[in-house]
This record gives C-alpha cells, structure tokens and sequence, in this order.
C-alpha cells in the first residue's frame, strides 16, 4: 500500500513551527510506511509495532539532514528558555550526524552569540568536541521506538565519567557536567511491556530519576505518532487508529493486572 498523502504541507512550512515543519518532512520523505508489505531496512531493526507500519527513518536523514537538524536545534533553543543548556550530544551515526548539522548551522546563524557547543562518541568510544566542566549537555537521537538509543548515550556518557553516575540533572554544583534533557525526533509512543507505562516515562525515571511534578518530563519529542492521525488516506488512517487503540488497551490490561499482548517487538 502506497502512502496516499492529502492536500498540502506548504501551509506547514510558512507556519514555520518546528512541530509542522517535522511532520511536513516526515510525510514527504515517505518515512511512515503502511501495509502488509512494509519496507524494514536492514540497518533498522527498532521497526514499530506490526506488519502494518513500517519506519525508515534513515530515509530522512539522508535526504533531509540541514532541514531536520534546524528543526531539531530550533526546538533546543525553545526547551532551553525554560531549562537551561549548553552542550549537544549525539551518540553513534544518527546522533552524531545530527548533532553535528546542527552545530555547524548554529554557527552560521549565529549573530554576535555564543553558539551551542557540541560532543560526538562513535561506537568504538571515538570522541569529536568536547564537554567542558559544568556543561547542561542535550541528548539529541533520530527516533524513539524503545528508546534504546537515548539510554545508549546516557551509559556511554557515565562510562567515560564524562557525566556523574548518579541520576541527572544535579544543579546543586557547576562543577560537573550534567544531562539537562533530550530531543528525539519522533516517538512512536510504545508501551513498556512490564510496566505497562510510555517507554517515554520508563526511560525518563532511569536518566532522570521520578518526576518532581506531575507530568514533569525531560525527554521531548518534536513529534508522536498521534500527531499523524488526520493526515493521510482513509486506509492509512485506519491503521494509525488501530494501533493507538492496541496501545490503550494493553495499558488498560496492565492497570487491570491482566496480560498485556505484545503489540511491539521493538
């Protein structure tokens, strides 16, 4: 089944918000794919939930890096209004290409200011930038299917002692470097089979320890995959809605203490 796209993302695009803008590119780039059919790429093994959806985001790095990585520093500029940071991180190939578009775009846009500074690990620990003393580091990743990717850079970050061990952000000292908070791109908002919970909180307790606040979190997505519902064919659509339906309903069976059935082998 092909991706039956509706109307326009031209209106998208002149809105000039980093939500609309993502979602723009994401459909053009034929990202989201549906039916039994779907393309699963090699190199992508964090493939959602069933036989029905298939992600290659990959696709839209290759095609795509200068705009995703403006959107990604532009909702990192936004974040940092209300918490503050100084340092991108990315983390094997996908991190570090953004995190490093994003850097160099930063600083050719940069009039005057002080531009974010930047730190890439390759996975054989290989380090490009830096993190000075007392840096709010950002935690940029392509797309959140089980999260892994994002808990990657945290062990990797502890592991080096780049960052404490203990749970981040600790504010109580500028000594050490700390995660301020994180970026990815989209989140397909699976659920974590034994707590029955968002993967999003799972992996937001383990980096950085229980909300404070109801509803606190430090991990944004520019995009979920709710966001999609309304913006393609009907069969499409239909798909979308089932699958957040399987979702709901597992986390209902969780709540329940009954068995959950596995809606994601991510």
């Amino acid at each position: 089944m092909q991706n039956n796209i509706t109307g326009t993302h031209e209106n998208a695009r002149r809105k000039g918000m980093p939500k609309e803008r993502f979602i723009s590119l994401m459909i053009e780039a034929g990202v989201l794919t549906f039916g039994d059919g779907v393309r699963r790429p090699e190199d992508e093994s964090r493939v959602p939930p069933s036989s029905d959806i298939g992600l290659n985001f990959r696709k839209l790095l290759v095609e795509h890096l200068p705009e995703l990585s403006e959107i990604v520093l532009d909702v990192v500029k936004e974040v940092s209004r209300q918490i503050s940071a100084d340092t991108l991180f990315g983390y094997k190939r996908s991190g570090t290409a953004l995190v490093v578009s994003a850097h160099t775009i930063d600083r050719l846009r940069t009039d005057g200011g002080n531009p974010l500074g930047y730190c890439c690990m390759s996975s054989d620990g290989t380090i490009t930038g830096n993190i000075p003393r007392g840096a709010r580091i950002v935690i940029v990743d392509e797309s959140a299917v089980s999260y892994s990717g994002i808990m990657e850079s945290v062990t990797k970050l502890r592991e080096t002692g780049l960052i404490s061990r203990e749970k981040q952000p600790d504010f109580s000292t500028r000594e050490s470097a700390s995660i301020a908070f994180a970026v990815v791109g989209f989140d397909m908002q699976v659920l974590d089979g034994t707590k029955g919970v968002p993967r999003i909180m799972v992996a937001n307790e383990e980096i950085f320890g229980p909300a404070r606040a109801p509803g606190e979190q430090r991990i944004f997505p520019i995009a979920s995959i709710r966001d999609f519902i309304g913006r393609f064919g009907r069969a499409e659509n239909d798909i979308l809605l089932r699958y957040i339906e399987s979702q709901n309903a597992a986390s209902a069976n969780r709540r329940h203490g009954r068995r959950a059935e596995v809606v994601c082998r991510c």
